[in-house]
């Protein structure tokens, strides 16, 4: 199954469904914005998905929150990995290059991934909590994938074997995320990013009366590190962290800044932006402000939908 499409319009969601319904093997790869996605499916089940913004970041991230369940996890593990499995920024730039020329080329199994393997094989990891690492990795990946509104696409036969850890069902996972997408939405336009990065305006006595509902841990690392950053720094939900943050986003105590690149190349959650104004309602915003207020900071948990290969 090679192929190749372009959209002036791209409808990522549909894409995503048609393959889930087919039994061959494939990688759907696509590029928005000089962003490229790899999504691999087996028997129309997604196996991994990546894409080209910062992989190592996204992997680190989320083996930080699962070390708080899994010690072993530490910070030398990442540096090994990073040694092992990330290539180089040369590589990567010629690897980006070539990506719309070389559509004969099946791709290559993403190095993230490799290490998650390693991860497995030198049993730091074992299987069900390397599945459940899969699963947010592809979550994660899959949010920008859904927002996207422009580019071409690539289906390409898998000749590579690769080792299935997992296999996540494209409904279930498509519904979850789409619901933390509606999320990160409520909060629009003020936050249009989970890379958005907050500041705080000016340390007094009088901003930190204001900031009483804070950890005060969270306004000294409010230095540069995004909403996504922070939230693994404090072990908290994303969302979560953003409603308590949002009614001082609100009142100005706190600035947000737009994403570093190269997360700036990302769709954003609230896109309209410049055409945002009048989107909330005084009394919505009101409304969010004391939800947010009144939000606890407990991390949700969910059941991850997965199916291990023994």
């Amino acid at each position: 199954m090679n192929n190749f499409g372009t959209f002036s319009k791209l409808r990522p969601l549909s894409l995503l469904r048609h393959l889930s319904n087919c039994s061959e093997s494939t990688c759907l790869q696509v590029l928005s914005n000089s962003v490229s996605w790899s999504i691999y499916l087996e028997q129309g089940r997604i196996t991994y998905a990546t894409h080209s913004v910062e992989p190592f970041d996204r992997l680190e991230r989320h083996l930080r929150r699962l070390s708080h369940h899994v010690p072993n996890i530490i910070a030398e593990v990442h540096v090994q990995l990073r040694l092992m499995f990330e290539p180089d920024a040369k590589s990567q730039s010629v690897e980006h290059k070539n990506h719309t020329r070389e559509q004969s080329i099946p791709p290559p199994l993403p190095p993230e991934y490799q290490a998650i393997c390693w991860l497995v094989s030198e049993r730091y990891l074992h299987s069900t909590q390397a599945a459940v690492l899969i699963q947010e990795l592809v979550k994660e990946v899959l949010e920008p994938y859904l927002l996207i509104k422009h580019g071409t696409f690539t289906l390409k036969d898998s000749h590579y074997r690769v080792p299935t850890i997992c296999k996540l069902d494209v409904e279930k996972i498509v519904e979850r995320c789409q619901q933390k997408l509606q999320n990160w939405q409520s909060l629009g336009p003020q936050i249009s990013s989970p890379y958005q990065r907050p500041y705080l305006l000016i340390k007094t006595t009088n901003s930190q009366k204001n900031l009483s509902g804070i950890d005060p841990k969270l306004t000294e690392w409010m230095k540069g590190f995004s909403l996504r950053h922070l939230s693994v720094i404090m072990n908290q939900d994303e969302v979560q962290l953003a409603r308590i943050l949002y009614p001082h986003i609100l009142n100005g105590t706190i600035l947000l800044h737009e994403p570093d690149p190269p997360f700036d190349k990302l769709p954003k959650t609230f896109p309209d932006l410049e055409q945002a104004s009048t989107y909330v309602a005084q009394s919505a915003n009101t409304k969010l402000v004391d939800s947010a207020v009144a939000s606890s900071s407990t991390i949700s948990k969910e059941k991850p939908t997965i199916s291990v290969e023994n």
